[in-house]
């Protein structure tokens, strides 16, 4: 995943991870929260840009580490088009991960009350769109539901 993202033009690179986990150059480490679950570490990455000058954040949970790097260029072209709101890739009609959100809006999507970026996704942001893809990495077919977040 880490070697997708250093071979694309991602820039800067926050990755939300234990000290543990290897890191290539370019990347830097954000210490998880306190608090387990998706969305907290989302708000943490977040957060841990506000500083820089990115226009966008690519969410993309390590449970969909083989997205392949064509997937990403797909949904990052498609979001420069029109970069309102959040890009979510689909397959076979399901959302899936990981997925591109304009500065503007990370705001919304870090108060968002929702258990899921999706449900975050619907609830905060005005506008949503998507893209059809094949990658069917994007989407998981069974996730344990010790790790959903309640």
């Amino acid at each position: 995943m880490l070697g997708v993202a250093e071979a694309i033009p991602l820039d800067p690179i926050a990755v939300v991870a234990a000290a543990s986990v290897a890191l290539p150059g370019k990347a830097r480490r954000v210490e998880p929260p306190a608090r387990a679950g998706v969305m907290h570490e989302v708000r943490v990455g977040l957060a841990n840009l506000a500083s820089s000058d990115a226009e966008a954040a690519v969410i993309w949970p390590a449970t969909h580490s083989r997205v392949r790097a064509e997937t990403i260029l797909a949904l990052a072209d498609a979001f420069r088009r029109d970069a309102a709101g959040a890009m979510v890739p689909i397959v076979d009609g399901r959302p899936g991960m990981p997925v591109i959100v304009g500065r503007a809006d990370w705001g919304a999507l870090a108060t968002a009350d929702a258990p899921t970026v999706h449900d975050a996704l619907r609830a905060a942001l005005p506008v949503v769109r998507e893209l059809y893809v094949t990658d069917t990495s994007t989407v998981l077919e069974s996730v344990d539901p010790s790790r959903v977040e309640k």
